[in-house]
């Protein structure tokens, strides 16, 4: 029976960046509050400007449970080739190096080691796990095999070969996995990802819109994701130029930043506000390029907001066309005419709305943290 959870990740909220793989949170917290011991070791550059004050802390569950985490300081180096040298390989041995130095130095002792996401976490795990004689699980949440590319798939092959088993967040992360050959398909469990319905559930959008000194009367539009190309922040605020009676609301930060004259809002939030923002809104739009398991479109399908994003195959476990309007991302007509159709019909927000907030039953972190703690048991 597995009680201790070690988990490995390079990102974790703090106080200096709480916005920084809050997923990863919300779930260590719902495994905690099940009644795991669970602990998490994130390695911190320390001469980064943003995270060099980086320090061990304790997090506090919902549940009222204490969670270690722990937050050695590592040189973290490019991760491109300089000559013959592939520097992924050094910034790979370094973590490595800080995550097995905190578990001696803190005399931890964990039944299993639990990693996002492949590399370097999930090699660290695979690896640290062969070395203590304990199982190690990685979840494979990037939208593609990114973060490997510097390594090879070859390399990569033999680094996770040792690894138990890898919690795929969907049937189309689970395929790019079997299909590289990179994991033996009877280790992949598919769990989709999953959000805490304490925080994200319909509400009062008055309400909502009166503490966010919004207006009452208009129609409003939301995007949340980094203001890219990959999730299309600029494809949006042009699709939604001119709409007659639209507003926009843009959540996070990055170089495309939207510029439209109907923009209310654009720019980072504390993700314990998400929920207030998504449910001022009247539909969520986010024409996303490449996913694992888009966490922001489960969070306004749990908040039953009308849905309008990819037709790609990583959202076909958790959406399909009765709850959501799906469009061809790198189309901008026909991003347009599904914006203009959930502006203009207060009976077809009220149909996708539903059948989102239906569609998002089974996605509660409690349970996901549930399967997720089956699956490592089965190991």
């Amino acid at each position: 029976m597995i009680k201790s959870i070690c988990v490995v990740t390079p990102e974790y909220p703090s106080e200096n960046r709480p916005y920084m793989f809050t997923f990863v949170d919300q779930l260590v917290c719902a495994m905690a509050d099940a009644g795991a011991d669970v602990c998490v070791i994130t390695p911190h550059d320390r001469f980064k400007p943003e995270t060099k004050r980086e320090h061990d802390r304790v997090r506090r569950t919902p549940g009222g449970k204490n969670v270690k985490v722990y937050s050695p300081a590592v040189l973290t180096l490019t991760t491109r080739k300089i000559g013959p040298v592939n520097m992924s390989l050094l910034t790979e041995r370094l973590f490595s190096r800080a995550v097995q130095k905190t578990i001696t130095k803190n005399q931890l002792k964990p039944d299993v080691l639990y990693a996002h996401f492949l590399f370097p976490a999930g090699t660290c795990a695979a690896e640290l796990g062969e070395k203590y004689g304990i199982p190690s699980v990685c979840a494979f949440g990037e939208s593609s095999l990114w973060s490997i590319r510097e390594i090879g798939l070859k390399r990569a092959r033999k680094r996770l070969k040792s690894l138990s088993g890898v919690i795929a967040v969907s049937t189309n992360n689970k395929n790019v996995l079997t299909g590289n050959r990179l994991i033996e398909e009877s280790k992949i469990a598919v769990i989709p990802n999953a959000v805490n319905k304490q925080f994200f559930f319909p509400g009062d959008k008055a309400e909502a819109r009166k503490r966010l000194n919004l207006p009452q009367d208009a129609v409003i539009g939301i995007y949340n994701g980094s203001f890219s190309k990959a999730k299309g922040s600029l494809r949006v605020d042009e699709a939604a130029r001119g709409i007659p009676g639209l507003s926009m609301v843009y959540l996070g930060g990055g170089e495309d930043e939207p510029v439209s004259s109907n923009v209310l809002h654009k720019g980072r939030v504390a993700h314990e506000e998400v929920p207030v923002w998504l449910r001022a809104a009247d539909f969520f739009v986010l024409p996303t390029l490449e996913e694992g398991c888009c966490n922001a479109i489960v969070e306004a399908m749990s908040t039953g907001l009308p849905i309008i994003t990819s037709d790609k195959p990583f959202n076909y476990d958790i959406l399909d066309k009765k709850s959501a309007i799906l469009v061809d991302p790198m189309n901008i007509s026909e991003l347009r005419q599904a914006i203009e159709q959930a502006a203009s019909s207060e009976e077809l927000r009220r149909e996708l709305g539903d059948a989102a907030l239906r569609k998002s039953e089974g996605l509660d972190i409690k349970q996901r943290a549930s399967r997720v703690l089956s699956f490592l048991n089965r190991l």
